[in-house]
């Protein structure tokens, strides 16, 4: 649970941190995060996505995501995901949201050491980027 603590605390404080709330309830169901924004690649991270077992494989992962998705792609051309490379559950769902694989990482987080696959989803051409905008969503901001 330190581990999990820890990671928390730093997401938090870092301000890419958010809360996933269950719209019809108002629940906690779990959390995601923004992380690793890259200014000058215009791309940024999302991961660290943990939602209640009862959430998992269904409709939730993919509208937390295409929330995400739809915010970062108002200031990023390219989003990338790191996935732990036993996860197989979060490999299908990239795949299923059409990601693209692009390569494997060993990686420390919190004084563990992990293998991770990269994917990334890469901006709709259609889509142009925006100013910021207030999105009226299930996914909360913490601060």
């Amino acid at each position: 649970m330190e581990v999990f603590s820890a990671l928390f605390e730093r997401l938090l404080v870092s301000g890419g941190g958010l809360v996933v709330r269950e719209r019809a309830t108002g629940a906690v169901i779990g959390s995601s995060s923004f992380y690793e924004y890259n200014e000058a690649a215009r791309d940024i991270v999302v991961g660290y996505t943990f939602l209640a077992r009862r959430c998992w494989g269904g409709l939730f992962n993919r509208e937390l995501k295409a929330l995400m998705l739809e915010h970062a792609f108002k200031f990023v051309d390219r989003v990338w995901f790191h996935v732990a490379v036993t996860n197989f559950r979060s490999q299908r769902a990239m795949e299923n949201v059409g990601a693209t694989l692009s390569h494997h990482v060993v990686r420390e987080s919190g004084g563990v050491t992990a293998e991770f696959i990269h994917y990334y989803i890469d901006r709709p051409s259609t889509m142009k980027p925006k100013p910021a905008e207030r999105a009226e969503s299930s996914v909360v901001k913490q601060r």
